[in-house]
């Protein structure tokens, strides 16, 4: 996989979600047991949590003046640590002192999480503090330093992204979709999300009845994604060079897929990511798909 073997700062198992395919880690927040939590690098903040959980746990609302966000208010500092590691270089490799989580009011997300009996969301404001790697094949996610010298990946593909951590910290890709006519920028890298889902203005009404043969109904639970499009199984995702990387395109029934994000056009989901060796460089900003 690699010219030269990098030492991991440590080394996690995964096990996925037997309903929805998610990702799921084991965590600890402060003293807590250990609790599952969805890997999501379509997620901003380092860490999401329900109100119900905050408070079992003892996570405090942080000041007033720093908790006014739309979907729930922000933690103070907490101790987090990685559950379960295989592999890791020092005790204090797991552990880590994090600003601040976000801490959900009664939504459809937390009742999702609520029933499912997940911890909460391991969000992109963690992962691209180091270098991921995640492997479908060990069911492992490995985290490295930024900082120090990376070997050169045997890759044959590459997706650069753009992370602008001043407005927002989501992935941002490009793609195509040429069964579909479409050529998407501001695609959002979304290991979250169980689907790859188009906006339904991105995509022309014919193309879709002329794939009506293909189509299932789907219908997407636990997100604010719209809630039901049209699942093509069998068409082919590309990145920017042509070269297919998976198939399966959800066609939203709504134009904005994620909630106060209008820019964006599409996600990049899990459907089409399973099963590729992923190796998240936030140093350089691209992903190799092993």
């Amino acid at each position: 996989m690699f010219t030269r073997d990098p030492v991991p700062f440590f080394t996690i198992p995964f096990t996925l979600d037997k309903k929805t395919k998610h990702i799921l880690v084991k965590l600890r927040i402060n003293d807590s047991p250990a609790l599952n939590f969805i890997v999501d690098t379509g997620c901003p903040y380092t860490l999401v949590v329900t109100s119900q959980l905050a408070k079992r746990v003892g996570i405090e609302p942080a000041a007033p003046e720093k908790a006014s966000l739309k979907h729930g208010t922000l933690s103070q500092p907490l101790k987090l640590t990685f559950a379960e590691p295989i592999a890791q270089r020092d005790a204090d490799a797991i552990r880590y002192d994090i600003p601040m989580a976000l801490i959900l009011s009664q939504s459809a997300i937390s009742s999702h999480m609520e029933e499912n009996r997940l911890g909460g969301i391991l969000g992109l404001g963690c992962l691209h503090l180091f270098n991921v790697f995640i492997s479908w094949k060990k069911k492992t996610i490995s985290f490295f330093p930024k900082e120090t010298p990376y070997p050169v990946l045997e890759s044959t593909v590459e997706l650069p992204f753009k992370l602008d951590s001043s407005k927002d910290s989501f992935m941002r890709v490009s793609l195509q979709i040429p069964g579909l006519d479409a050529h998407l920028t501001n695609v959002v890298f979304d290991t979250g999300s169980v689907y790859t889902v188009l906006a339904k203005s991105l995509v022309r009404k014919e193309l879709i009845e002329k794939r009506s043969s293909q189509w299932e109904i789907k219908r997407i639970t636990g997100t604010d994604l719209a809630q039901a499009g049209y699942y093509f199984k069998k068409e082919p995702v590309c990145l920017p060079s042509g070269k297919p990387i998976g198939q399966g395109v959800l066609c939203s029934l709504g134009d904005e897929i994620l909630q106060g994000e209008p820019s964006v056009t599409a996600l990049l989901g899990q459907d089409v990511l399973i099963g590729h060796e992923l190796f998240l460089n936030f140093q350089e900003s691209k992903v190799f798909f092993l």
